[in-house]
């Protein structure tokens, strides 16, 4: 199972910085969506737990203008804390309708500029792209950029599903099927595949074999414009009238002549890096990330800025950031580098800024408790007392996060294994028993 993994260990109090047990502690890995801790982390520090992103509805005499902040959670089906996109968009059509106008010479407009044209990380990898997961993070997003697609099951293995229709309908999107169906009980084995600012997707892989609908979720292709289409639908829904079609910008015009119409604010930052850390999803982290770059750089924000600015802060807290390798702020690309000891290092940092730490513990998964850590036990002793992120990719698993032990003091902890052989949960076993030793530490 290890014979030909790379393993990486670290643990220490956190609040003495003692270094209660180690293992190639500066061995830089993959650590997949643990990442996400030193994401959401540094946001908290930088941007503060009451930070909102605020989305604007304008106006002028020929165009509607929707101003995108990067809000990741804006009409999310996932978050806890926000309104569906049907509920936002007629309540933004609404507020047209309220305006008192009801023509409009141009169009809706979507306006994306916060961020860069990048939404998606450089080395994100190919299979990834078109489905929901790596719908990547742009200035407007819209239902957590993804939407549902919808299969009808073939009850014979081996032949093909039908294909298609989506939830929202995109317009232009066209899929070339080149799914099979597997045995019944075989799972949800579809991946779609195609990049940012495409139409054209691939379906590949199997969904089981049935008689009824089965959904999968793909990535939208540009989000900004599919805003502007379904306010654009909304806003005609109204007997509003409007001459052009619905488009979006990554360069804003002049809005000096415009009135406000509305203004949606997000959750707070507190619930996004909640959501962000126990759903794991990863279109928060990048958003956030990207969030953290105008701190420093200015518009627009960019991967480049936001891991600039990440350096610079764990820099700041005294971090030795030597071989700490960072190409995004979710985990995704396999490109990520970074060692147990750079994890528990920035714990510990946070354990000792107790205005941050209490903040920053309440945002993590539990133990038997406020949801479980991926793949683990709910075991006793130690439920209850693990908090933290797990990350997990074809070959990696990671486990992150603190550990208050049954002597009363509270233990920073990080274990990365890369390459490891065979199923993952002997791996998991083995971790579990070595959770059970640190806490009886």
């Amino acid at each position: 199972m290890l014979k030909n993994a790379s393993t990486s260990i670290h643990v220490q109090d956190a609040s003495t910085g003692e270094v209660l047990g180690k293992y190639d502690e500066e061995k830089s890995l993959i650590p997949a969506s643990s990442l996400k801790l030193i994401t959401t982390g540094v946001a908290l520090e930088k941007l503060g737990k009451n930070f909102r992103y605020h989305t604007k509805l304008l106006a002028d005499a020929n165009n509607i203008y929707l101003v995108g902040s990067g809000d990741p959670t804006l009409g999310a089906p996932k978050s806890d804390y926000t309104i569906s996109t049907k509920q936002l968009i007629d309540k933004m059509a609404k507020a047209i309708a309220d305006s008192g106008s009801t023509q409009f010479n141009g169009g809706v407009l979507a306006i994306a500029d916060v961020f860069d044209t990048a939404p998606v990380g450089e080395s994100w990898p190919w299979y990834d792209l078109g489905n929901y997961y790596a719908g990547g993070v742009w200035g407007l997003n819209i239902r957590e950029n993804y939407y549902d697609l919808f299969l009808d099951q073939n009850s014979t293995p081996g032949k093909a599903p039908q294909c298609c229709g989506t939830d929202p309908e995109i317009t232009g999107l066209r899929f070339i099927n080149e799914l099979i169906s597997g045995p019944s009980n075989s799972g949800d084995n579809a991946y779609i595949y195609g990049a940012p600012y495409g139409y054209q997707k691939f379906i590949r892989g199997s969904i089981p074999a049935g008689s009824g609908t089965f959904k999968i979720k793909g990535s939208i292709p540009e989000p900004p414009l599919l805003a502007a289409q379904l306010l654009h639908q909304a806003a005609i829904a109204k007997d509003i009238q409007i001459t052009q079609a619905p488009a979006y910008t990554f360069t804003a015009p002049s809005l000096a002549q415009s009135q406000e119409l509305m203004s949606h604010a997000s959750p707070s930052l507190l619930d996004i890096i909640t959501e962000t850390n126990r759903k794991s999803i990863n279109l928060y982290a990048e958003a956030l990330l990207k969030t953290i770059a105008l701190k420093g750089k200015g518009k627009p924000g960019s991967y480049e800025n936001g891991i600039d600015l990440v350096y610079d802060h764990l820099k700041s807290s005294g971090i030795n950031t030597d071989g700490l390798y960072l190409v995004d702020g979710s985990g995704m690309s396999p490109r990520n580098g970074i060692s147990s000891k750079h994890f528990t290092n920035y714990l510990t940092a946070i354990y000792q800024k107790k205005e941050i730490y209490q903040d920053f513990k309440s945002s993590l998964a539990i133990i038997g408790r406020q949801g479980t850590l991926q793949y683990m036990m709910k075991q006793e002793p130690i439920a209850g007392h693990l908090y933290g992120k797990s990350g997990s990719m074809d070959r990696v698993r990671s486990y992150t996060g603190y550990i208050e032990t049954q002597s009363g003091r509270t233990v920073s902890f990080s274990i990365i294994v890369n390459n490891f052989s065979g199923k993952s949960r002997p791996l998991v076993k083995q971790i579990e028993k070595l959770f059970a030793n640190i806490y009886a530490l």
